[in-house]
């Protein structure tokens, strides 16, 4: 029984550092993911309009307008993982692991999460979720372990890194806008990756290993 306990507070420990380091990046992928589905939707428009001033034929049109219709797509995903996930962390993270941490550190039962096993099926569940947002960011060769944990559902979508290269690149070699510079990636993808990267620590594969392992 005391090594249980003994377990359980390890993990409570570990497992707050992690999933309370991930908030900052996932705020990060959200507030930028929201602004960036902005930014195209208003260059969607600006480039509709070009088309019309100049006559841009359909066969030139249309495959811009359909990259830009799928970054809007990859945008949104990527949106609504991230505020999924966000809502999770602030709600298991304040509610659960902080208190039971702080009882644990004082010797006292815990309160929400009791078992060891508990524990790690909760972390489980949020490493998944992390790395499936970011497969919605970062194409499979810079994250190859997170992408079996993307639901088979959104795949067809593609990741949104992939999405904005071919937007600015087909859009830059029709009609011009001054609404292109305003497509921003930076920012969102150093966020993913940083989430990678404390995904794949040593500490978490530890725990939890890629999907395709576990299979």
């Amino acid at each position: 029984m005391q090594n249980s306990i003994g377990s359980l507070h390890a993990q409570l420990q570990h497992s707050t550092a992690v999933l309370d380091g991930f908030i900052s990046d996932v705020q990060t992928l959200k507030k930028e993911s929201s602004a960036l589905t902005k930014s195209v939707n208003s260059l969607a428009k600006d480039y509709l309009k070009q088309c019309k001033r100049f006559a841009t034929p359909a066969s030139v049109a249309n495959p811009v307008i359909q990259n830009l219709t799928n970054l809007q797509a990859c945008s949104n995903l990527v949106y609504d993982q991230a505020d999924n996930l966000k809502g999770c962390l602030d709600a298991v993270v304040k509610n659960s692991y902080k208190p039971d941490l702080k009882r644990a550190d004082h010797g006292k039962p815990t309160k929400r999460l009791v078992q060891a096993e508990q524990e790690a099926a909760t972390f489980e569940t949020h490493i998944r979720l992390a790395e499936s947002l970011v497969a919605t960011v970062l194409p499979k060769h810079e994250a190859p372990a997170c992408h079996n944990a993307l639901p088979q559902a959104y795949r067809h979508l593609g990741d949104l890194d992939s999405a904005f290269v071919a937007a600015q690149d087909s859009i830059t070699t029709s009609v011009q806008t001054p609404l292109l510079g305003q497509l921003r990636l930076g920012t969102l993808k150093a966020a993913a990756i940083q989430l990678r990267d404390q995904i794949e620590s040593r500490g978490v594969r530890q725990r939890v290993p890629p999907f395709s392992q576990n299979r």
